[in-house]
Formats: C-alpha cells, structure tokens, sequence
C-alpha cells in the first residue's frame, strides 16, 4: 500500500504542477489548431480558378456560387502562364471564356454545358470603303494579342493585321492609318467610343461564356452546372 500511496502522490503533485501546461496544451490543440485544419479542409475543397474578367463580374460569379455552398477562389494570370498551370493540373479551371475555349484547351478542360451570359462585341472600322468582312484587306485588321475572339476570328475569315499588347493603343493605331478594323467588347466600347476616331459598326459578334472545369475535377460538373441553371430559372444574372 505505501508503494500505491507513493504512486499517487507523485501522480498528484505532477498534475498540480503541470496543470497549466496541460491546460494550455489542450487550449492550443482544440481552440487554434483545430480551426486550423478545419479551415486548410475548407481551402482544398474551394475551386482554384483562372479569371482575367472584370472584378465585377468575377465578384458577381463567385458571390452566386458562395450562396449556393461552393467556394471559388481567382487568380488573374497571363493567359500563356494560366495554360501552362492548367496543362500541370496546378489549377481546376478558368472561371468563365467563349464556347470556342473548349477546342484550344481539349483533353484538358471539359465546358460547363449551360453559359453563364453572352456578351457582345462591336467590329468597327474607320474606312468608308469597307461595309461588310469581305472587304476587309490584308494587313487592314488589329487584333488583341492573346484574344481569344480575334483568334477565332481571324483563323474564321483568314485575315492577317498588325497584334496589339493593350486596346488602349486602338484608338491611336486606327488614327494613325495602321488598322482599319478591329474588336470591341460592348463595356469598352461604351468606355472609349469618345477617344475612337470617325468609324462605323460593320459587324456584331455574340459569344456565348461558359465556366470550365479540369478534367480532374469532373466530380464538380453536375453541381456547377445546376446551380447555374437554378440561378438563370429564377430570374438571376451573372452579370449585375
């Protein structure tokens, strides 16, 4: 009995003496790591996408989705680096591009069937000699490098023209008689129709947008899908 008597009193003086350590071990365990590891659970089940769109309408799309119980997160990256990542399986899609996106990147991301929104794009030209496409000469078209709508556009009509790094040089390339034609998308259109010389609308191109997912992340499709079709039934938009 002394030996037991011993025991416990060693038992006892250890505890009382190391009872904040204990106490503190366990506060950091289940009040700091613990939400911790919650969140890191959290993190990885969030959609790590690729987005060069507006702030507004990334918002827009990301808030739609939050509500619905999918977490997105964005990164803004050049479209070479965004390829690159995705071809890596670094990424689990690109929040939203045209229809045509879907043949650039096939075998790596599958299209959400249901598009999110259309938007419109202006062809304007400031020669009074062109009225259609078919009169569109070579060299006469700028195009955005990197675009996907001049890309498309251009392969579809066979055109050759001069690439731009940014749509803020449109105005003074067509001015200065480098380009006849060129793109622009209805929201800068309306912000920079003041800066562009004397010109006309020839042509509008409707693109349909969609969200795509890495063939990895298949196990998504279904649920992204009917929560954009929900969000479309109840009177909702992507864009406002």
């Amino acid at each position: 009995m002394g030996i037991v008597k011993h025991i416990l009193y060693n038992v006892q003086t250890y505890l009382e003496n190391n009872f904040l350590s204990a106490f503190l071990t366990l506060f950091v365990c289940f009040f700091v790591l613990q939400p911790i590891v919650i969140a890191q659970k959290i993190e990885s089940d969030c959609l790590q996408m690729s987005s060069k769109g507006t702030k507004e309408i990334v918002s827009k799309i990301i808030d739609v989705f939050e509500k619905n119980g999918v977490c997105i997160k964005t990164i803004k990256l050049p479209r070479k680096r965004a390829h690159l990542m995705l071809q890596n399986k670094l990424l689990d899609g690109q929040l939203f591009k045209g229809s045509s996106y879907e043949k650039e990147m096939k075998g790596i991301l599958v299209m959400i069937p249901t598009s999110i929104f259309t938007s419109k794009a202006y062809l304007i030209t400031t020669s009074p000699e062109i009225h259609t496409i078919e009169d569109i000469k070579p060299g006469d078209y700028l195009y955005l490098n990197g675009s996907l709508l001049d890309n498309t556009f251009i392969k579809k009509h066979n055109l050759t023209g001069t690439g731009v790094e940014s749509i803020k040089l449109m105005p003074r390339l067509l001015s200065s008689g480098r380009g006849k034609v060129c793109f622009y998308n209805e929201h800068l259109y309306k912000k920079h129709k003041n800066k562009l010389p004397e010109h006309q609308i020839i042509h509008t191109q409707y693109t349909n947008h969609h969200i795509f997912l890495h063939k990895n992340r298949l196990d998504r499709l279904d649920e992204i899908n009917n929560i954009v079709i929900k969000h479309l039934a109840s009177g909702g938009s992507f864009l406002q």
